[in-house]
């Protein structure tokens, strides 16, 4: 505010003045955990998921709806994350599998963090997923896809196998020709 005297002359001014120094470190602080964390959630190898559960009238988990994902899950997923944000799974994928969104509704639900490992037929790929439950309603995964090793252990599963029908066969083969 300005005094002036009676000729208009301001002869005094008032003010008043406010540090704003630790609202403006806060604000810079906040922006950097910000962008730290912005780094983290795009450069992980790993993707990631956060959604929220949707349930019928009856409280049983029937859908959920994508909120966020990262580069890596779109990778793993080959869905952009245009095509995921506010849409639901069974939008998005209709073929989805019920036991997901069981498993995922049970961690949105309970609060109770799972491991596990599933194959999406929708994606034709096995995954290893760990869902945790950031928020009551909500879940969040981190998944790798696991097709390769899984495709090596059926391999090696039917290798042993033919190697045990190989086997029996040439035992019964010996006692044929070497009978006692």
């Amino acid at each position: 505010k300005m005094v002036r005297d009676e000729n208009g002359k301001p002869r005094l001014i008032l003010g008043v003045t406010q540090d704003v120094t630790e609202r403006k470190q806060a604000e810079e602080s906040l922006q950097m955990s910000e962008e730290r964390y912005r780094g983290l959630f795009n450069s992980m190898i790993d993707g990631f998921a956060l959604h929220e559960i949707i349930c019928d009238e009856n409280g049983k988990p029937v859908d959920y709806r994508f909120l966020e994902v990262n580069p890596a899950y779109e990778r793993l997923t080959g869905i952009q994350s245009a095509n995921l944000i506010g849409r639901t799974v069974l939008e998005v994928m209709p073929k989805t599998e019920s036991y997901w969104i069981e498993i995922y509704g049970n961690v949105a639900l309970t609060g109770r963090s799972t491991f596990f490992e599933n194959y999406s037929g929708e994606l034709g790929r096995y995954f290893e997923v760990s869902a945790y439950c950031p928020r009551p309603g909500q879940f969040a995964v981190i998944m790798v896809d696991i097709t390769e090793r899984k495709k090596a252990e059926q391999d090696t599963r039917q290798h042993v196998t033919e190697l045990e029908v190989l086997y029996e066969s040439g035992l019964a083969l010996s006692q044929l020709l070497n009978p006692k």
